[in-house]
């Protein structure tokens, strides 16, 4: 028995008619979707190979209208993808183009798949970042230094054009510090860094003067991630939405913006999300304060229209595969489930928890419990499961493998 991805499309304005099934071409396999244009998906897939006789896959990237029909490849013949590539902008601005990377950088005509080269191939740059206009502004490379690595960010001047080198980080410092989006001031980029502080946040930093601006964002217990801004044509593009942070979640957001928070807070009120809450130590300074984590299952809001009439909101947890709902006027509808077959009550519920080590540290951890109808209340033998390091970390959310907590993220963006 073979399970294959497929998607389906629903029509918001009739979703009581019921999904439209999007299948791969034969001997294919969808590996991951997205929106470029409102009207246009970027779908990849897997293909088997066998030459030589060797077996092997070969990964397909195909452009395609929302019922599917006439894919095309993204470079003809030629998948533009293989080798790592990626979309590195959607252009929101742009009716036509997306700007992608491969064997280089090109703008794409989502419909007529013509080309045009922006950047030559190089092994030297990554970590390609473009400003609100589509153009490259960010990049990084390596450098050593007596044996230490070093990542080096590089910005181009908005004024000049050139390429600068702007600040450095080295590993055995353990205090990165790197672009994470750029503000409708061209002179003016948001700073992930953890640079002089235990707990990473964004600042502003003025790329003329070369100096950071006060903390766009932090928090007391939990990494600062990522900046959320609007994409949505208008007088309102660029401008800040939220800020994602490292939270017990994983991907948790604070909204700045009030409509964005009031739709997630109905959302949640309307799944009836329960939280529990435990006294918190910070390992750092000791202090302490009060974290709240939701109880098995969280809410979050994912996507979103331009106009915010319709909002897409998955619930999700440690004991919940991802559930999708449609919000229109403060309404739920439900999309769809993953792995419906599972019953979230005949599995454990995870916790966070703090347990103090015995040189008095305060250790944060996950304990998961098994169901207690079917086992009891315990005790149970104990398995201890250490994360990855240095900075890796586990959350509260759902693991595919069935196995333990898991790093998840969402695209938090609008369509």
């Amino acid at each position: 028995l073979e399970f294959r991805r497929v998607l389906f499309r629903s029509d918001l304005d009739n979703l009581g008619a019921g999904p439209k099934i999007v299948s791969p071409p034969p001997r294919n396999w969808f590996t991951g979707v997205q929106f470029i244009k409102n009207d246009r998906l970027l779908v990849n897939m897997r293909q088997p190979l066998e030459a030589n006789g060797d077996k092997r896959y070969i990964g397909r990237a195909v452009i395609m209208g929302l019922d599917g029909a006439n894919p095309m490849t993204t470079l003809g013949d030629k998948d533009l993808t293989k080798g790592g590539g990626q979309v590195l902008d959607r252009l929101p601005k742009d009716p036509k183009y997306i700007l992608v990377q491969g064997r280089g950088i090109f703008k794409l005509d989502v419909y007529s798949g013509a080309l045009a080269g922006v950047q030559q191939e190089s092994d030297k740059f990554f970590g390609i970042q473009v400003d609100n206009e589509g153009e490259i502004r960010a990049r990084q490379s390596v450098d050593y230094k007596d044996g230490n690595i070093a990542i080096v960010q590089w910005i181009k001047d908005p004024t000049t054009g050139s390429w600068d080198e702007h600040f450095r980080f080295y590993a055995k410092d353990r205090e990165p510090m790197q672009i994470v989006g750029f503000t409708n001031d061209r002179n003016i980029a948001y700073v992930q860094t953890t640079r002089g502080r235990d707990k990473a946040a964004i600042f502003e930093y003025d790329i003329h003067a070369r100096k950071l601006l006060e903390p766009a964002f932090e928090h007391k217990l939990f990494d600062a991630d990522d900046v959320i801004t609007s994409r949505a044509p208008g007088a309102s593009f660029g401008e800040v939405l939220g800020f994602s942070y490292a939270g017990p979640e994983g991907n948790d957001v604070y909204w700045i913006d009030p409509q964005l928070k009031q739709i997630e807070d109905t959302a949640k009120a309307a799944l009836k999300v329960k939280s529990s809450t435990i006294t918190w130590v910070d390992a750092a300074s000791g202090a302490k304060s009060k974290v709240s984590f939701p109880d098995g299952a969280g809410v979050h809001l994912i996507q979103w229209s331009d106009d915010r009439s319709r909002a897409i909101i998955v619930k999700t947890g440690s004991n919940t595969p991802a559930e999708y709902y449609m919000l229109v006027n403060g309404k739920l509808q439900l999309l769809g489930r993953a792995m419906p077959w599972i019953n979230p009550d005949s599995l454990g519920v995870m916790k966070l928890v703090q347990y103090q080590a015995r040189d008095g540290l305060m250790i944060p951890g996950y304990l998961t419990l098994p169901p207690e109808a079917t086992y009891g209340k315990g005790p149970f033998p104990t398995i201890i499961l250490p994360h990855g390091g240095p900075w890796a970390r586990d959350d509260l959310g759902w693991d595919g493998s069935g196995w333990r907590s898991e790093e998840h993220t969402s695209e938090l963006q609008s369509h």
